[in-house]
C-alpha cells in the first residue's frame, strides 16, 4: 500500500503519520495464496530445525 501521508506529516510526525489498514476485498482475493506461503514457509523452517538450523 501507498502511503497516505504527505511529506511534510512524515516529516513533522514520523511514524505516527502511517495509519495501517487492510483492504478486505484484496485480502479475500488473495487469502489463498498467503495460506500457501505460510504452509511452505512453515514447511521450510521444519526442515531447517531437521537439520539443525535455527530460524
Amino acid at each position: 500500500m501507498r502511503p497516505s501521508a504527505t511529506v511534510g506529516e512524515i516529516e513533522d510526525f514520523g511514524e505516527a503519520a502511517f495509519v495501517p489498514f487492510l483492504r478486505r476485498f484484496a485480502l479475500i482475493k488473495e487469502w489463498a495464496q498467503l495460506l500457501e506461503h505460510a504452509r511452505r514457509v512453515d514447511a521450510c523452517r521444519e526442515t531447517g530445525r531437521a537439520w539443525g538450523y535455527t530460524c
